[in-house]
């Protein structure tokens, strides 16, 4: 395939295919566009954020308060707490949606399917979105009276969404993990 059918100006024309498997389009007969992404940062800045990751964890986060360490897993699990001071400290403002939920009184079963997504207070831009489930027929509410928890269990996923969209916003999964502290 050589050529793209088009009836807009501003679309791509031709497709280029090379022998390195980087294809390249040639808009309207001007300038050759490769697909192949350049790093946003360099090298050094990306080390430098890394360690000052690293390094706010270290001197600002407390074991137990921000993050809990749970035996046998090779990393701690990040908390509530800790998900607010990475929110605080990276600038970011947060929205919570309900996207599904399934409240039946009669049956007693409760379940809420939350997303958080992070917007950075600068620019305005969403920087990640979480997603994070919960219901009374978890291990841990399975025997509690379903009426006197349904809002434990939409804190529960509330909190799930934030901290999944807290270690996606911030790239800090390589240091942190969720839901260990709920297992």
């Amino acid at each position: 395939m050589n050529k793209l059918d088009s009836t807009s100006e501003d679309t791509f024309r031709e497709i280029i295919p090379k022998a390195d498997n980087v294809i390249q389009f040639a808009p309207n007969d001007t300038q050759i566009v490769s697909l192949v992404p350049d790093f946003a940062i360099s090298l050094n800045e990306a080390k430098n954020r890394i360690q000052l990751l690293q390094s706010f964890v270290k001197e600002m986060m407390i074991s137990g308060v921000d993050f809990g360490i749970v035996p046998g897993c090779n990393k701690p699990s990040l908390l509530k707490s800790g998900a607010e001071k990475l929110c605080d400290i990276f600038g970011f403002s947060k929205q919570i949606e309900i996207m599904n939920r399934l409240e039946d009184w009669e049956k007693g079963i409760f379940h809420y399917e939350i997303k958080a997504t992070l917007i950075n207070k600068k620019t305005g831009y969403i920087e990640a979105e979480g997603l994070g489930c919960c219901n009374n027929k978890e291990k841990k509410y399975k025997n509690s009276d379903a009426a006197n928890i349904v809002n434990t269990i939409l804190k529960m996923a509330k909190k799930r969404a934030f901290i999944d969209a807290v270690l996606s916003a911030t790239r800090s999964s390589g240091i942190f993990t969720q839901d260990i502290e709920d297992a």
